[in-house]
């Protein structure tokens, strides 16, 4: 994975500004009724105000901001009541309209950017709140700060009544927190860098943010079509878009526009599905016993379509969230489909139109203030070919300005491997050889890059177990860094450990004792990556157990590594049995030959007692069968040439005495 690194070569700050002035004003005229006229008009066209003369000069949002508006008044029932604040200028914000329910009174209720949502309170609203038709800093942006601020409030229903105590405005001056820092960037492939320059502004925000542009809407084909009754499967109404391009969230937003006919609204469900398969709730359950979608717009920055009412005709934002988080990345290009489902029977509808366009979005950059972020220009705002090297940027914001160096490099198109993963494979070396290609070139632009090794290996040589970091510099004639590019290699030990297993054996028991001790053979494992404690030997049974004299145990041994990679062996083990007077008599009078035998061997007996049985065993301790010996004389021919390769076991008995001869089967 390619990783372009920033290279911040010093950092200038320009922290503008001082201590937050405040300035309040107070309204005119109060105590005074609501209704003024005590007839509770539903018109407002005689609702109580009161003036609050601003001396200061000045806009809104450049020079100063509205802090807080704070008002008293009594009145029962206040959903009565509709509050808006009022610019110079005439433009309307809604404080709170309908709200309390027949509770009374605001009783010290504060408005301010970014309070509490006063629609989610209860009388008498005691505290802060934000205003409920949008923001104070956004609604009046760019008017006077100077004149008459009026607050408007209107009892739109008759029969209570109550009086304005009180109204303040305060004012905040806007100061702007702008610092500055130098940085380095690379023009592109066409030898062009383009503002804005974040990376100038170490407060940065970055937001992406509409032109002003919006392309043609592309209409669905699919329509008009039906909504079936009750049934998950719904319709699905499709748009193909091509020719445009780019991805949502940093280019651009959907702007959705449907059309449906439904009786009782809320038996549907409506999803909005991207090319890349990713899904956006628009609506689900809404409108109660209404009816229709009516020319219902969803794009961000509108109220939820929770807040409307059928048949939703406006514009609204989904009821999931904002296109910009759910559909981040998504591609604009493909085909966008409308899914609509209706969840309950009795009502049926038409998706009579779906169509989509796109919200053009620019990069702006902001930095803080005390009246919301500022805008950040930088001048120049762009570069080519003929200004590399050190240049000079004014960067300003809310009339605050500092500056700081841009370093302008040509750009280095690089193509070479993303991070890579590999094992080590079967070897006894814990690394492997990694070869990879990378090349460097400048484009845009003339000239020649050199790629320097700063970090991790060449191609062609041993990467050890682990993750190395490899960086290349892109490096110009003159040394200058042009560009890095860096890769991960992760090589992981696939390798298992080795164990030196032994075949099937017998040995004899300790001395003057009839059982075996099994030994530490943790010696015969080894691993390539692994030793000591790292390598984890089992073997079953372990080092320090007994087993009897003529037992036969399976051992199996198990080593495991630092990676997790396992070896298992196993074998028998054969401990001979002590013999007693009569055994050991009868064990040196008989004998087995040929051994190893490929179909039958034979069994001779040397002394004079009588044998009777011969019972032949595999290495489980499984009998394969008996042979009667009554008839023998001094030899006699066994036949196993029905039995598998592998080592058996020959049991011979008399009246009282035992033998046990090996017999290894070809």
């Amino acid at each position: 994975m390619k990783k372009i690194t920033l290279m911040l070569t010093a950092a200038l700050f320009c922290l503008m500004g001082g201590m937050n002035a405040q300035t309040t004003f107070t309204g005119a005229g109060t105590p005074t009724p609501i209704p003024a006229t005590g007839t509770g008009t539903a018109t407002c066209s005689t609702a109580t105000t009161s003036d609050a003369t601003s001396t200061l000069t000045g806009t809104i949002g450049t020079d100063w901001g509205i802090d807080n508006v704070t008002i008293d008044l009594t009145h029962t029932w206040d959903s009565d009541l509709d509050i808006s604040l009022v610019s110079p200028d005439g433009t309307s914000l809604d404080l709170s309209s309908d709200n309390g329910g027949t509770g009374d009174n605001y009783t010290n209720t504060v408005f301010q950017d970014g309070g509490d949502d006063i629609t989610d309170a209860s009388a008498p609203f005691t505290g802060t709140f934000a205003p409920e038709g949008g923001t104070f800093a956004e609604t009046f942006a760019g008017e006077n700060a100077g004149g008459i601020w009026q607050l408007s409030v209107c009892d739109d229903t008759g029969g209570d009544t109550g009086t304005l105590l009180s109204y303040e405005i305060t004012f905040i001056e806007c100061v702007v927190d702008l610092q500055c820092q130098d940085a380095t960037a690379n023009l592109d492939e066409n030898g062009m860098l383009e503002g804005p320059f974040e990376d100038l502004v170490q407060n940065a925000e970055v937001r992406f943010e509409s032109n002003g542009t919006t392309t043609a809407a592309v209409a669905s084909g699919d329509t008009p079509l039906a909504i079936p009754d009750s049934n998950p499967a719904g319709a699905t109404a499709t748009v193909d878009v091509s020719g445009i391009g780019g991805s949502i969230g940093t280019e651009y937003l959907p702007v959705v526009t449907i059309d449906i006919t439904h009786t009782w609204d809320s038996d549907l469900t409506l999803t909005l599905i991207s090319p890349d398969g990713s899904e956006v709730e628009l609506a689900d359950g809404l409108g109660g016993s209404g009816d229709n979608y009516s020319t219902t717009v969803f794009q961000d920055g509108n109220a939820s379509i929770t807040t409307g009412a059928p048949p939703f005709n406006g514009s609204f934002s989904a009821q999931e969230g904002d296109f910009a988080t759910i559909l981040a990345g998504a591609d604009v290009d493909g085909t966008w489909s409308l899914f609509v489902t209706d969840d309950t029977g009795g009502d049926t509808g038409t998706i009579n139109n779906f169509s989509i366009a796109f919200e053009e979005l620019q990069k702006n950059v902001y930095a803080p203030s005390t009246c919301g972020d500022a805008l950040v220009t930088f001048s120049p705002n762009s570069f080519d070919c003929m200004t590399t090297g050190d240049n000079t940027v004014t960067i300003t914001a809310g009339g605050e300005t500092c500056t700081a160096v841009l370093t302008v490099l040509a750009g280095v198109q690089f193509d070479g491997p993303s991070d890579l993963f590999i094992g080590t494979g079967d070897t006894v070396e814990c690394s492997r050889v990694i070869n990879y290609d990378l090349t460097g070139e400048v484009v845009g632009c003339d000239g020649e890059a050199t790629l320097v090794l700063t970090e991790g290996f060449e191609s062609g040589e041993e990467f050890p177990v682990g993750t190395t970091t490899v960086s290349y510099e892109a490096q110009a004639m003159d040394g200058t860094v042009l560009d890095t590019y860096t890769f991960d290699v992760t090589v992981t030990d696939t390798a298992f450990p080795a164990i030196d297993c032994p075949g099937d054996f017998a040995v004899s028991p300790d001395d003057g004792a009839a059982v075996y001790t099994i030994p530490d053979w943790s010696a015969l494992a080894s691993d390539n990556c692994s030793s000591g404690d790292e390598l984890e030997f089992v073997q079953v049974p372990a080092a320090g157990e007994t087993v009897a004299d003529g037992s036969m145990t399976d051992v199996t041994f198990t080593a495991t590594d630092a990676a997790g990679n396992v070896t298992e062996c196993s074998f028998v083990l054969t401990v001979d049995e002590t013999l007693s007077t009569n055994d050991f008599a009868l064990d040196s009078a008989i004998s087995v030959y040929p051994n190893p035998v490929a179909s039958q061997f034979t069994l001779r007996n040397g002394s004079n007692a009588q044998l009777q049985t011969i019972t032949m065993s595999d290495v489980n301790g499984r009998v394969i069968e008996v042979i009667a010996l009554s008839d023998m004389a001094t030899e006699k021919q066994i036949n196993i040439s029905g039995y598998a390769s592998g080592i058996y076991f020959a049991q011979i008995t008399t009246g009282n005495a035992t033998t046990v001869k090996r017999i290894v089967k070809q």
